[in-house]
C-alpha cells in the first residue's frame, strides 16, 4: 500500500488521478453541448475562473447537475386576469356613455327641442349632465396606462408570430433601435413618443424593413392617445357651449298618452264675460279689457308666448306656440269665405264712403263713426286707419256662420290695383268691398313629424259662443292689422281669385287671433255642456339646459369609439397563443407574458442586469425567469446568430451565420463563474 501511496503522491499536479479522469470525461461531454451565444442585452458581469482547484471542480460539478429543458411546448393562451383590465375599461366607459345618452334622451323637453332642432333641451340644470361628461373624460384619461399594458400583449404576440413564421422571406424582426422605440411607445404612452416613432418610420421605411409589431404598437398607441385627447377637447367644447335658457312650456301636468292624445286642450276662459249667450265683447266693450285685445294682437303678429294661429287647408286654427313631436288635441278653427263686391261698388252713382250694393249697414252703422284704435304691437305700420275701414255684421250677433261686410280703404296710396278686387278712387284712395261668411268650428288638430292637419269631422260651434268670437272683430280693434296684411298680398295679386284667397286667409287668421285673447291651455279638459264654461290653465315658463347637438354628438361618438376600441384590444389579446416556459413546482409562464414584461416593465431588465447573489426569488414572481444566476430555462430579447440553414430572403442563397435581433429561449443557464 505504501508504494501505491507514494506513486500517487509522486504524480504531477497537472495530471489528475484516475477518479478525476472519469470526471473529466463527463465534463468534456458537457462541453460538447451547444453553448448559448452572448446576447447584446442584458449585459452581465463576467467573473474570471479561479486558479484554485476546488473552485474549478465546483463549477464543473454545477454544470453536470443541470437538466436541459425542452425547446418548445404546446402553445397556450394568456390567463384572463392579465387582459381583464381591457374588458373592465370597455364596460365602464360604455356604461357612462350610455348613462349620458339616456340622460339627454329621457330628460329632454320635446317642446323646446322642436323649437330649436340644433340642440337638445333637458329639463334639469346642467350640473348633472356636465358631471357625467367630466367623470367620463377623467375615467378615460386614467384608463390609458392600463389599456396600453394590455396592448403590449398584442404587440408581443405579433412579434412572436412574425419571428416564428415559416416564410423566411417575409420574416421581419425588430432591430435594437426599433425595439427601443416599441418600449418607449408602450411605457411612456405620450404624444412625444408617438411623434418620434412616426418620424423614424417615415425616414427609415424606404431602406429599413419595419416589422408588424412596430406598426401595431404605433397604431394602437396613437389610437388610444388620440381618442383620449379628442375626448378632452370635446368635453371642453361641450362645457363652453352648454347654456341655461328660459322657454315657455305647456304645464308639466300635460301628458301624452299612448294614442298621442294630449291631456290638454285650448279652451275658453269663462271669466271674460259677465253673462253667457251674448256677444259680450262687441262694440266698445272690449276696450274695458285691454289685456284681451293686447294678447289677441300679439297672436296676430305671431309674438305670443303660448298660442299661435296658422292656416291649414283654408281653415285658421289655434295651436300652442310650443311644439310636440306627435300629438292630438282639441282646438278651434275658423273658415272665412268672401265674395268680391268691388265691381258693384265703383259705379259713378256710389259715393266713395259707402256702397249700396253691400247693404245699408255700411253707411248707416253706428260703428262707422269710430276708427280703429292703434295698439302697441302695430304702431310701426305705415297705413293710417280711417272711418272708411269697417267690418259690420249683417246676420245678427249670435249666428254661426256669421255674415259680415268689409269696406277697406288705403288712403293716399301710391299703389296701383292689379286685380278687380280693389279699385282706386280719383282722390288716390284704394278701396275694396267684400261680403264674407265666418264659420267657427270645434276641431281636433293632429301633428305628425311637425306637420299639422285638421281632423276629418269638425263640428260647428255654438252660435252664442261664435257670437263672442265675432265680438272682437266687430269692435274694429283689428282693422289696422288687417289693412297691413292685405296691403302686401291682396293689392299685389294678379287676378281676382288670388286676391280673394288672400282676403279669406287674412280675415280668418285675424278674427281667430283676436279671439285667442279669451283662450288658454287647459290641462284638465273639464268639458261641460255649455262650451262657454271651461276652466283656465295658464302656460308656464321653465329653465332648461341647452346641449348643442354637434358637440354632444361628437363627444358621445368618441366615448363609444373608445369603449369599442378597448373591447377590440381585449378580444385580440384573448385570441393570442404562444409557447409556455415551464417552471419547476410553479405554474408555467406564457412566452407572450414574458415578452410583455420586457416591453413594459423595466424591473425585468434590472433583474437581468443585477441578479441577487444568493437570494431566492419569490415563488410567484414572473421576473425570476430573467434572473441570470438560476439553473432554469430563460427568455431573452437580444441578438443571436441565425441557424446554419438560414437562407437569405433576398437572394435565396445559403449564407453564413448572421446576427438577428429577436426573442429567444435559452436551453441552459448562464453561469456566473463561467469564463466568457
Amino acid at each position: 500500500m505504501a508504494p501505491a501511496s507514494e506513486s500517487s503522491l509522486s504524480l504531477p499536479i497537472d495530471k489528475p488521478p484516475p477518479a478525476k479522469l472519469a470526471l473529466t470525461v463527463e465534463v468534456d461531454f458537457e462541453k460538447q453541448l451547444p453553448d448559448v451565444p452572448p446576447l447584446l442585452t442584458p449585459q452581465r458581469k463576467v467573473r474570471r475562473a479561479s486558479p484554485l482547484m476546488f473552485l474549478k471542480k465546483t463549477v464543473k460539478k454545477s454544470r453536470l447537475t443541470f437538466t436541459k429543458q425542452p425547446d418548445s411546448t404546446a402553445p397556450a393562451g394568456l390567463r384572463w386576469h392579465f387582459i381583464f383590465p381591457a374588458l373592465i375599461i370597455s364596460f365602464l366607459v360604455f356604461v357612462v356613455a350610455t348613462a349620458l345618452l339616456l340622460f339627454v334622451t329621457f330628460g329632454r323637453s320635446s317642446i323646446a327641442t322642436a323649437l330649436d332642432p340644433w340642440a337638445i333641451h333637458v329639463s334639469r340644470l346642467p350640473q348633472l349632465g356636465l358631471m357625467i361628461t367630466t367623470v367620463s373624460t377623467h375615467m378615460v384619461a386614467i384608463s390609458v396606462p392600463f389599456l396600453v399594458s394590455v396592448m403590449a400583449y398584442c404587440v408581443a404576440g405579433s412579434w412572436i408570430d412574425e419571428q416564428k413564421s415559416a416564410n423566411t422571406a417575409r420574416r421581419v424582426t425588430p432591430t435594437p433601435l426599433q425595439y427601443a422605440y416599441i418600449v418607449k411607445l408602450l411605457t411612456t404612452a405620450s404624444i412625444t413618443s408617438v411623434f418620434e416613432a412616426g418620424r423614424y418610420i417615415n425616414a427609415a421605411k424606404n431602406h429599413i424593413r419595419i416589422p408588424r409589431a412596430f406598426y401595431l404598437a404605433l397604431r394602437l398607441t396613437s389610437t388610444v392617445l388620440g381618442l383620449s385627447f379628442l375626448l378632452i377637447l370635446a368635453d371642453v367644447w361641450l362645457h363652453a357651449t352648454v347654456s341655461v335658457v328660459s322657454i315657455s312650456l305647456i304645464p308639466s301636468s300635460l301628458a301624452v298618452d299612448e294614442n298621442r292624445r294630449t291631456a290638454f286642450g285650448i279652451v275658453f276662459n269663462e271669466s271674460v264675460c259677465a253673462f253667457q249667450g251674448s256677444a259680450c265683447l262687441d262694440a266698445g266693450w272690449a276696450s274695458g279689457e285691454p289685456w284681451i285685445v293686447q294678447k289677441g294682437l300679439r297672436v296676430a303678429a305671431n309674438t305670443s308666448e303660448d298660442l299661435a294661429v296658422v292656416t291649414i287647408n283654408g281653415t285658421a286654427v289655434v295651436i300652442p306656440s310650443a311644439r310636440f313631436s306627435d300629438l292630438q288635441f282639441p282646438s278651434f278653427g275658423l273658415r272665412a269665405e268672401c265674395n268680391n263686391l268691388t265691381p258693384s261698388c265703383v259705379s259713378p252713382n256710389n259715393r266713395p264712403t259707402e256702397c249700396s250694393a253691400a247693404g245699408d249697414s255700411i253707411a248707416g252703422s253706428s260703428s262707422s263713426s269710430r276708427s280703429a284704435r292703434p295698439s302697441s304691437t302695430s304702431a310701426s305700420t305705415v297705413v293710417t286707419p280711417t272711418p272708411l275701414t269697417q267690418i259690420v255684421a249683417t246676420s245678427g250677433l249670435n249666428s254661426n256662420p256669421q255674415k259680415v261686410v268689409l269696406q277697406l280703404n288705403w288712403s293716399n296710396s301710391t299703389l296701383s290695383p292689379a286685380n278687380p278686387a280693389v279699385s282706386k278712387s280719383s282722390a288716390g284712395d284704394v278701396l275694396a268691398w267684400a261680403s264674407c261668411d265666418l264659420t267657427l268650428y270645434n276641431i281636433t288638430v293632429e301633428q305628425t313629424r311637425g306637420v299639422f292637419r285638421v281632423g276629418d269631422q269638425p263640428t260647428s260651434a255654438n252660435p252664442a259662443f261664435a257670437g263672442i268670437m265675432h265680438g272682437l272683430l266687430l269692435s274694429q280693434v283689428g282693422n289696422l292689422q288687417l289693412l297691413s296684411s292685405l296691403q302686401a298680398t291682396m293689392l299685389s295679386a294678379t287676378d281676382e281669385p288670388s286676391a280673394m284667397n288672400a282676403m279669406n286667409q287674412a280675415l280668418g287668421q285675424l278674427a281667430l287671433s283676436l279671439f285667442t285673447g279669451t283662450l288658454q291651455l287647459d290641462p284638465t279638459l273639464i268639458r261641460r255642456n255649455n262650451p262657454i264654461t271651461q276652466s283656465l290653465a295658464p302656460a308656464s315658463s321653465a329653465l332648461l339646459t341647452r346641449y348643442p347637438l354637434t358637440p354632444l354628438a361628437v363627444y358621445l361618438v368618441l366615448l363609444y369609439t373608445y369603449a369599442f376600441a378597448a373591447f377590440a384590444v381585449f378580444v385580440y389579446a384573448a385570441r393570442l397563443r404562444a409557447p409556455v416556459v415551464p417552471r419547476p413546482g410553479q405554474r408555467p409562464a406564457n412566452t407572450i407574458q414574458l415578452t410583455q414584461l420586457r416591453l413594459t416593465d423595466p424591473l425585468a431588465h434590472i433583474a437581468a442586469l443585477y441578479p441577487p447573489p444568493r437570494q431566492a426569488p419569490a415563488p410567484e414572481d414572473l421576473r425570476e425567469l430573467f434572473l441570470e444566476s438560476e439553473d432554469a430555462a430563460r427568455l431573452e430579447i437580444g441578438i443571436q446568430s441565425a441557424p446554419k440553414d438560414h437562407r437569405s430572403w433576398l437572394a435565396g442563397m445559403v449564407q453564413q451565420q448572421q446576427p438577428v435581433f429577436g426573442i429567444y429561449r435559452r436551453s441552459g443557464p448562464w453561469s456566473s463563474l463561467e469564463i466568457a
